[in-house]
């Protein structure tokens, strides 16, 4: 019961980010179109102009890493989507697909690119998995204990330990690879933005 609530608020958000991104889009046609000068520059960048909703959440994804926006490399990365968005309903057979395409090879690799898919980037942003720094100079929360209790069931599960102690020295070694490339994500990988809470 837990899980369907977690699904239905995720869905929740999901259709108010929609709704968000396709009036931040009829906004920016408007603005666009409002002046012949505008007009101008807008027929010369129509290429530019994304109306199809899975791109312009690449889109946005794309600008909070800071990478060039061109149409076709969004295209690219629309056929397959997986790479971009968090699963809103997931089973251990999820956990099992990410195992086969990542050709994971422990129970470390598998935990960590679990939470990589299983979250979005706002769900990420400032937090890790015990919801304490490393150095201690900055704030941080903990992930959602509910997703990261499947992670820990289901990786447990594919990569099964002898003992309750092995058990939990493999996902101490989980957790120090999740939180290592969360440090790695925010740090080196992505710009720093205000506004990633938005979900994306």
């Amino acid at each position: 019961m837990t899980q369907e609530f977690e699904i239905k608020e995720f869905q929740r958000q999901q259709t108010e980010l929609l709704k968000r991104i396709e009036a931040l889009e009829n906004a920016s046609i408007a603005a666009a179109t409002s002046s012949p000068t505008c007009r101008s520059v807008a027929s010369r960048r129509s290429q530019e102009i994304f109306s199809n909703r899975d791109l312009l959440r690449v889109k946005a994804g794309l600008f909070v890493v800071g990478r060039p926006l061109t149409s076709d490399y969004c295209k690219e990365l629309v056929a397959d989507l997986y790479e971009n968005e968090p699963a809103l309903s997931y089973d251990i057979d999820t956990l099992r697909a990410i195992n086969d395409s990542k050709r994971c090879s422990d129970a470390p690799a598998l935990s960590k690119y679990a939470v990589l898919e299983l979250f979005s980037i706002g769900e990420l942003a400032g937090r890790n998995c015990t919801g304490r720094s490393s150095t201690g100079s900055v704030d941080k929360l903990p992930l959602d204990s509910i997703k990261l209790r499947f992670i820990r069931e289901s990786v447990l599960e594919i990569y099964p330990q002898r003992s309750e102690g092995a058990r939990r020295d493999v996902w101490n070694k989980c957790v120090e690879k999740i939180n290592s490339q969360l440090r790695y994500l925010f740090q080196g990988s992505l710009k720093k933005q205000p506004w990633l809470n938005i979900g994306l």
